[in-house]
């Protein structure tokens, strides 16, 4: 019985790797578009900065903190959901407290279960849309 439950307990482990693996590089495209974002966005508004009219600057300083606050987020989102899926002894407090505090908790768990779909997908032979 022992046995059975520890090979069960590697494959639940195994699962949540892959799931984990999934996630994280369904979400690496966007990550770098977000990236790119920033990169021109900082672009601009350095060469906005060299002009001689300061308020011009405004637009670019706006949209590369927004690109930088996409950013943050989405690696927040990220880290939590590998922070909360490769440590289940503290998988109950960790989601709790992002839930309550931040709301990082619930696109974690939107994260958790696409990636756990789109793996159960692929073991049965299921193509995306």
């Amino acid at each position: 019985m022992s046995g059975a439950n520890n090979a069960n307990k590697r494959q639940t482990m195994e699962v949540m790797d892959e799931a984990v693996a999934r996630a994280l590089s369904d979400n690496l495209a966007p990550l770098k578009r977000t990236v790119e974002d920033l990169q021109r966005a900082f672009a601009d508004l350095v060469a906005q900065c060299d002009s001689n009219r300061g308020s011009a600057a405004l637009p670019a300083m706006l949209r590369a903190q927004s690109s930088a606050a996409s950013l943050a987020a989405g690696l927040g989102v990220l880290s939590s959901f590998v922070a909360m899926t490769l440590r289940p002894g503290d998988r109950a407090a960790t989601a709790a407290a992002p839930a309550l505090g931040n709301g990082v908790g619930a696109p974690a768990l939107m994260l958790l279960l696409m990636a756990a779909g789109s793996l159960a997908n692929r073991r049965h032979g299921v193509r995306p849309s």
